[in-house]
């Protein structure tokens, strides 16, 4: 036997280090949104500058991608695509023309906003921003961009109020531009000289990232902790350590971080929503409504938190009549809030007085022409009431102010059902879903109409992920034993 040389013994070393750096590589790519992996050398440059921690560069990069290469997927935006292509002039005419005719209101004060924030006209920018706010309520990436706008004007804490703002939805942006702003701001903030004074902000912006990539959890706890250091805005440092923490599955630690914010500011409704949480997963039910009403009592007029003790009255308490009376009362203080007359609306519709909730919907829709939740609300009011041709106009009026509105294509898919045309429902179930909607109910509905119209490929899929999902689901098991048997017989 050949004597087992010192050049082999480091020669398989390396290869046991190279075989660790792979799994735990692929473990982390396996586990990041796909816009990080785009197909061109520039594409891999932004993933490379992003993992060694140069945002700046992977955000151009990103944007070279785009500019260079015709192998990508549009938008579905004319607006953003022009943006992606660096045609500011496009972008503007194309978005000022869907304001004239009132096509897609949001996705065209966004992008108007983008343009001027390029240009550096800021006050114009953040016009635009709230503008798009106007029309829906902490639309994630006007938040998002107005707090980039206020990070460039040296307004820190305003900046972190309207990324809390942003952040305590389950939801992120809907335009790659945004994530793209967000890289090149976190980039001028760590090669700034006074980077260290802006940690508690930096973690918030790695909340954001951690969306898409878990490992900015980690980031997001260390610039916090470093914020607690440099005596930077400790309330939302200490707010997100917790919510790191309790992601982290670390119930006390983020429990006290919780304490902590709440202490330097006894009115910081989103600390006390986060707790309200801590009880909830706990069963504390007592606690967690107590919660709850503080954080609506010290926001008394943020929707949020008004929708967050709604909430718990309708979902935890199952009193959808002292939700309306709470929500009546509301009213009568400011009788043209957009999201009480919601709120009434649909707590209406629940109780089943269907005719009373359109009613708010319209007396709502005269204030607020382009909200296209307002639409949603009243095309499902109108199917209840079997007015199938009144409730397609309302979901086509909600989706030609914003094409991305998931519920409104789950409803035109209904509606369509309904009245037998199964292959629009079809289209239409499958661009809700291409749009974030998350229900497997409506998922099993899509399965059917697949099998229903003998697209059993289609359906075998659609089941196959169902099942996936709830593997003890005796529908989808059943319907896929005759989906594939009709597969084997073609």
């Amino acid at each position: 036997m050949k004597p087992f040389h010192l050049k082999s013994r480091w020669q398989v070393f390396i290869a046991i280090l190279l075989v660790i750096f792979w799994v735990k590589g692929h473990q982390h790519i396996s586990q990041m949104d796909k816009r990080f992996f785009q197909p061109s050398l520039q594409g891999i440059q932004g993933l490379f500058l992003y993992e060694i921690g140069n945002y700046k560069g992977a955000a151009g990069a990103y944007r070279a991608h785009f500019m260079e290469t015709d192998d990508w997927e549009t938008s579905s935006d004319p607006g953003v695509d022009a943006l992606l292509r660096d045609d500011l002039f496009l972008a503007a005419a194309i978005s000022e023309s869907d304001l004239k005719t009132g096509q897609n209101p949001i996705n065209a004060a966004l992008t108007l906003g983008e343009v001027a924030l390029t240009d550096g006209r800021d006050d114009e920018a953040l016009a635009w921003f709230n503008a798009a706010l106007e029309n829906e309520e902490d639309q994630f990436d006007a938040l998002l961009l107005a707090s980039i706008l206020q990070t460039r004007n040296g307004n820190i804490g305003e900046a972190i109020h309207l990324i809390n703002r942003a952040l305590r939805h389950h939801r992120a942006d809907t335009r790659i531009t945004t994530f793209f702003w967000v890289l090149d701001a976190m980039g001028d903030l760590l090669e700034s000289p006074d980077h260290s004074q802006h940690s508690t902000l930096l973690a918030h912006y790695f909340r954001y990232l951690r969306i898409f990539d878990i490992t900015n959890g980690k980031k997001a706890l260390s610039f916090a902790t470093a914020g607690l250091e440099g005596n930077d805005h400790l309330e939302s440092a200490y707010l997100t350590m917790g919510i790191i923490f309790h992601k982290m599955n670390k119930i006390e630690d983020a429990r006290s971080a919780y304490k902590k914010a709440l202490e330097r500011d006894p009115e910081f409704s989103e600390a006390y929503r986060r707790m309200a949480k801590i009880y909830s997963e706990r069963g504390q039910l007592a606690k967690e409504y107590q919660m709850t009403k503080i954080a609506y009592e010290t926001a008394p007029k943020d929707r949020f938190y008004i929708q967050a003790y709604q909430d718990h009255l309708v979902n935890k308490l199952g009193d959808y009549y002292q939700a309306l009376v709470l929500t009546e009362k509301l009213l009568v203080e400011d009788p043209q809030n957009i999201n009480l007359i919601k709120s009434a609306a649909s707590y209406l519709r629940f109780i089943g007085k269907e005719e009373q909730a359109i009613q708010y919907y319209e007396k709502a829709l005269i204030f607020y022409p382009n909200d296209p939740s307002l639409y949603e609300g009243l095309g499902y009011s109108l199917i209840e009431l079997e007015k199938y041709d009144a409730a397609f106009e309302a979901f086509q009026a909600a989706l030609s102010i914003n094409n991305t509105r998931a519920n409104a294509y789950a409803g035109l898919s209904y509606v369509y059902n309904k009245t037998n045309k199964k292959l629009d429902a079809i289209e239409t179930l499958e661009a809700a879903f291409r749009h974030g909607y998350r229900s497997n109910i409506q998922r099993i509905n899509l399965c059917t109409l697949y099998h229903t119209e003998s697209l059993f490929e289609k359906a075998a899929r659609c089941l196959r992920r169902v099942l996936t999902a709830e593997p003890r689901n005796a529908y989808a098991g059943n319907l896929l034993t005759y989906t594939l048997k009709n597969l084997a017989d073609q």
